[in-house]
């Protein structure tokens, strides 16, 4: 037995279980328990995995959720902020956190190996602090997302180091890493951007360096 990231990547996609229906043949309610049950692989399955992927466009594998999959913490920055009559651009100023660092906190999902880590620790000190808060009540357990910006191969291709990129855009070597190392919910990001324009002079670089995104 097999259950599918299919809903995940429905939602990325931008697609309803019906259109994925119309554009493979399959039915809705079939593709309905592929998206709710654990499904038996037989014959037939791996046949519609196979149809349900190349439409998708990704791996078959990538479409079978992990027996053990790393879960990630996201944090209620944005509403404690809120609370408390602050924007993210005060917070930033207060707590000494560079604005995209504190964007990325805002809408992304980190997985538990990189909140694990101490400057990761001391930055969330820094804010939970600065919102009368602490680390664990900012904290939400969350699967991450399944997308991921394709800087790596950006910076190989250039023959760039994050701390040369760094040099050139003023961003931390710190947030470039987030950057590079983290699934990357854009739809949220893009999102805050529009909210809380943190950043005027950085927008440029940012989609300058990820104009290469593309789906794992």
């Amino acid at each position: 037995m097999v259950s599918l990231r299919l809903q995940e990547f429905l939602d990325a996609k931008g697609l309803t279980i019906a259109e994925l229906s119309q554009i493979t043949g399959i039915s809705e309610n079939l593709l309905q328990a592929y998206v709710q049950n654990s499904i038996e692989l037989n014959t037939e399955n791996a046949e519609n995995f196979r149809k349900i992927a190349a439409r998708l466009n990704v791996p078959v594998a990538k479409l079978i959720r992990p027996s053990h999959k790393q879960a990630g913490v996201s944090f209620k920055i944005v509403e404690k902020a809120k609370s408390q009559g602050l924007d993210l651009t005060d917070l930033s100023e207060r707590s000494n956190t560079h604005p995209l660092i504190l964007a990325i906190y805002s809408t992304q999902v980190l997985l538990k190996d990189k909140w694990a880590e101490a400057q990761t620790q001391d930055n969330i000190h820094r804010i939970a602090t600065e919102l009368n808060s602490t680390p664990q009540e900012l904290v939400v357990v969350k699967d991450p997302p399944i997308t991921q910006l394709r800087m790596g191969d950006f910076l190989q291709e250039k023959g760039l180091s994050l701390e040369e990129l760094s040099l050139l855009s003023n961003i931390p070597v710190e947030a470039l890493d987030l950057l590079v190392s983290q699934p990357f919910d854009l739809t949220s990001f893009r999102d805050l951007e529009r909210d809380w324009i943190l950043w005027p002079s950085f927008c440029c670089e940012y989609l300058w360096c990820c104009r290469s995104e593309r789906w794992l």
